[in-house]
């Protein structure tokens, strides 16, 4: 009985930590416009470089809001300088991603994987011809995205 349970975790845990399943929660927090879910699913550099964007915005709040305002100005969203100040930084994701206006694009046609270690590769083909990258790393025992193309197409 005890082998059985031990056997049972250890599935839920592969199961849990398949790099399509991470792919595929992704695009949906990122539908959802959940920054805290997509900051959460991102791997500790690639957060950390979000963190240091949401900082320099905040120093330069501090200490140009005129410039500031500015740039943001041709966001889509309505980005303040306001929000600047007074939004955690998982907020400010969440306003980014509604600007970007983002949109699931549904269940891909194909997916390819590849594992190498501690690193993965995913890329999702949708109907029409579009695609989406990942590169995934295993982090604090789950894949984080580390890169994708969203994040190159969305800011």
């Amino acid at each position: 009985m005890r082998t059985a349970l031990g056997l049972m975790a250890l599935v839920l845990a592969v199961v849990r930590a398949d790099p399509l399943d991470t792919a595929g929660d992704f695009m949906d927090a990122l539908a959802r416009h959940d920054g805290a879910r997509v900051s959460e699913m991102l791997s500790e550099s690639l957060d950390m470089r979000f963190r240091e964007i949401f900082a320099q915005l905040r120093m330069l709040e501090a200490e140009n809001p005129e410039m500031l305002e500015a740039a943001l100005s041709r966001l889509r969203g309505g980005i303040t300088t306001g929000d600047i100040a007074s939004l955690t930084e998982e907020e400010l994701l969440g306003r980014l991603l509604e600007a970007s206006a983002f949109t699931h694009p549904g269940e891909p046609e194909r997916e390819h994987v590849l594992l190498e270690g501690r690193d993965a590769s995913v890329v999702l083909d949708y109907p029409g011809g579009g695609s989406v990258s990942f590169r995934m790393i295993w982090e604090d025992g789950c894949w984080r995205i580390a890169d994708t193309s969203l994040l190159r197409m969305l800011f």
